[in-house]
């Protein structure tokens, strides 16, 4: 498309300002969409790395914290802008985790409107942008990176994605070469200093004084390209130097201890010994994006759409040889193609660090190599609209416009089916989550068997609660005894088509109960208080927690495993099951003893009675663990 006729098109459609609002408003229709439904399913619960923060606020609080601290290795990323987002998030909200979850989310629609900027530069104000900036919102605010949008250590995760999608903006903006170079080296070390893939930054950040449209010969653009080289290689000697070493065992670095390398350079001689699982790992890396669209299972599936992604990646770039005469499809896509190889180089980062296992496909890595995906719907949207209007005569072109009109629905309906995929698996994050915040409030007090909801190990779990919870970044605070806590004691007790104690018995090992367990609202209850009271007393008193031992289930989904192997999710009495056990206080007798369970809400922190109060003496002895 030449000049003139992207001026003509830009200038017909300013002229209809309140079509191009509504145009808008339906292009970042996602980001709305994702951010009521980050409101609905945050949670303020740690998980993981976010246990990281108990160390960082030690340091806060005895004075100690420094730069060398703060741009230490978290695993092999140093993740100075993440914990610098803890500690605002520490200063502003009392730790909560929400926060940071709420950058992450400002961050990806920063990188979103970047991308609409770059899209117009590439296409103008023409009906094609439209549609292929619905596209890239589908693909950046798709609900199946749930985890990434919801736990709240990913902000700096997508840190280095808005870096990359800024360098872009900066390589096609009016700036001066030098101003321009300047902003990419700023935000290369930005990317560089929030997580690993920000290495992959710098290639950008080199060819943009060298490819970019701002006048001038290359001669005047080596000076600025040489000063990009020289700040990179000085940044790539300090992140791999001799402060390439733990600070804390809370920074997850996998059995290192302090001071010591993190592992993942080592893992390259691992990667380069079986080339086969490397680059496997590679291609379904590129694929992960897409994988979930099919029914396959997504390990085998993001195998082979990465195998069509790197084709259709070289053909684009026939098409760019093709027209290789052509400064003008140059100019617009570069651009593009150094997003596309961007997201290839972190797949190779990835294969070479990460081979050994079976991840590629994982939700949270995603992100990784989603950018390779958006460059190709933006320079299919330019093949596109560079075929409709190289079209002989009307007829030919009105054909051409249907097929790519066409293809991009077709495209957002495929995207769709990963939305509501997405949603379904935000709202079961949610419901764990949930889970695993009734269980860290008695954690110094029981020992759950779900322990993979907070950490890999019990033990490092209690020490950083503990950690965490002494700086006032735990919430609730941990219980010390047994209680109700924060939870409120409710009258009405629910009903047996919601909740029931199905099995209660005592042995020399205490009180066991089982039963199912569904809040008012219809959500499996979070966890179950374990209370007694001896004769006629008034009071109950809590003597344990017994989790919910099934996966999070929606209504919609039930009958679907109603006749498979598992549980059978079209009966409550699976689907929402507790099983726990809890000692029988030394002044209360089994056999004059009451026994009441109770159903906690961690989102609203109430309690509902589960049925009515139970004889322990009149009960059943216990099964088998297990049965």
């Amino acid at each position: 498309m030449g000049v003139p006729e992207v001026a003509e098109a830009e200038a017909a459609v300013r002229g209809r300002a309140p079509l191009r609002l509504l145009l808008f408003l339906i292009v970042f229709s996602p980001a709305v969409i994702l951010g009521f439904a980050v409101a609905e399913n945050a949670v303020d619960v740690p998980m993981w790395d976010d246990w990281e923060r108990g160390g960082l606020w030690e340091r806060h609080r005895a004075g100690t914290l420094d730069f060398n601290y703060l741009d230490s290795p978290h695993i092999e990323h140093r993740i100075l802008t993440g914990r610098l987002a803890m500690l605002a998030g520490g200063l502003w909200f009392g730790g909560d985790l929400r926060f940071e979850i709420w950058l992450t989310y400002a961050v990806v629609l920063a990188t979103a409107l970047l991308c609409f900027y770059l899209l117009r530069y590439t296409l103008g104000v023409v009906p094609a942008l439209w549609p292929a900036a619905l596209l890239v919102n589908l693909l950046l605010f798709c609900p199946q990176q749930y985890a990434n949008f919801l736990w709240a250590i990913q902000f700096a995760y997508m840190v280095p994605f808005f870096c990359l999608a800024a360098i872009l903006a900066a390589w096609v903006s009016p700036l001066p070469l030098w101003c321009k170079t300047s902003f990419g080296v700023l935000m290369a070390l930005v990317g560089t200093h929030s997580f690993s893939q920000g290495l992959m930054l710098w290639p950008v950040a080199l060819g943009m004084p060298l490819c970019s449209p701002a006048p001038g010969s290359l001669r005047r653009r080596v000076l600025p390209a040489a000063a990009v080289a020289l700040v990179m290689a000085a940044a790539l000697a300090y992140h791999f130097g001799p402060s390439f070493r733990s600070s804390s065992h809370f920074s997850h670095t996998h059995g290192i201890e302090t001071g010591e390398r993190p592992p993942s350079l080592g893992a390259v001689g691992e990667a380069m010994g079986d080339l086969d699982a490397a680059g496997r790992y590679l291609l379904s890396s590129l694929g992960n994006p897409l994988a979930r669209a099919f029914g396959s299972d997504q390990r085998d599936s993001a195998f082979w759409v990465g195998c069509g992604l790197l084709l259709l990646s070289a053909g684009a770039a026939a098409f760019a040889v093709w027209r290789r005469r052509d400064g003008e499809i140059w100019a617009r896509l570069l651009p593009w193609f150094a997003a596309a190889g961007f997201a290839v180089a972190v797949a190779f980062l990835l294969a070479l660090g990460r081979s050994a296992t079976d991840r590629a496909a994982m939700p949270h890595y995603i992100s990784m190599t989603q950018f390779l995906v958006i460059a190709l719907v933006a320079i299919a949207a330019y093949v596109a609209n560079w075929w409709v209007r190289s079209a002989g005569d009307g007829t030919a072109a009105g054909r051409r416009a249907a097929y790519a009109w066409g293809a991009a629905v077709a495209s957002a309906v495929l995207l769709v089916n990963l939305w509501v995929y997405g949603l379904y698996k935000m709202e079961a994050w949610k419901g764990s989550r949930l889970q695993a915040r009734a269980a860290l409030t008695y954690i110094r007090l029981f020992e759950p068997t779900k322990i993979g909801r907070l950490d890999a190990t019990l033990e490092f779990v209690r020490e950083g609660a503990e950690v965490m919870d002494s700086q006032g970044l735990i919430h609730p605070p941990l219980a010390r005894e047994w209680g109700f806590g924060p939870y409120r004691p409710q009258r009405g007790s629910l009903g047996q088509k919601r909740a029931k104690v199905t099995r209660c018995a005592t042995d020399a090992l205490g009180v066991h109960v089982d039963g199912y367990a569904l809040l008012p609202d219809g959500r499996i209850a979070d966890g179950v208080l374990i209370s007694v009271r001896a004769g006629d007393g008034d009071g109950w008193r809590v003597i344990g927690f017994a989790e919910m031992r099934s996966l999070h289930a929606l209504n919609n989904i039930f009958l679907d495993t109603q006749f498979g192997q598992g549980p059978n999710l079209a009966y409550i009495g699976q689907y929402a099951r507790f099983r726990g056990r809890a000692d029988l206080p030394d002044d209360f007798s089994p056999t004059d003893t009451d026994l009441l369970c109770w159903a906690l809400d961690a989102e609203r922190f109430v309690a509902f009675p589960i049925g009515d109060a139970v004889p322990i003496a009149d009960q059943e002895e216990p099964a088998p663990d297990g049965q």
